[in-house]
């Protein structure tokens, strides 16, 4: 007999979508009809069994760092420090004369390009 996607899923207590990725992975023999996937209860089992491995290794791997934290062995992890900016120079975007703007273009870290919203003449400014 076979089982619908969503039924093994209930059945081994886990997401749909895990009983999914198995069938696209190969894991299960699944047949599409009528839109859903329909499980052969024999495959079931490949399944069943790469499900609990996977709880026995978190509840393992749990189990030796609650272990180690009551020892005193594990430290809680520290934040990153960051250093206070001094300084922060802001670049300026727009060159702005009498109503009229135009773009500023940063060249690397000393150099922008833009021209004169006015007369349209090619400006280079050097930074520092």
């Amino acid at each position: 007999m076979a089982l619908s996607a969503l039924a093994v899923a209930k059945l081994l207590g886990c997401a749909h979508i895990t009983v999914t990725k198995a069938i696209k992975r190969g894991e299960l023999i699944a047949q599409r009809e009528n839109g859903r996937w329909l499980v052969d209860e024999s495959s079931i089992v490949k399944l069943r069994e790469r499900l609990n491995k996977l709880a026995s290794v978190r509840k393992q791997r749990a189990e030796k760092l609650r272990s180690l934290w009551q020892s005193g062995k594990l430290q809680p992890r520290q934040r990153k420090h960051q250093q206070p900016i001094a300084e922060r120079i802001l670049r300026p975007k727009v060159l702005a004369a009498n109503n009229a703007q135009s773009p500023v273009f940063f060249v690397g870290e000393n150099e922008a390009t833009t021209f004169c919203p006015q007369c349209r003449v090619h400006l280079r400014i050097l930074i520092g």
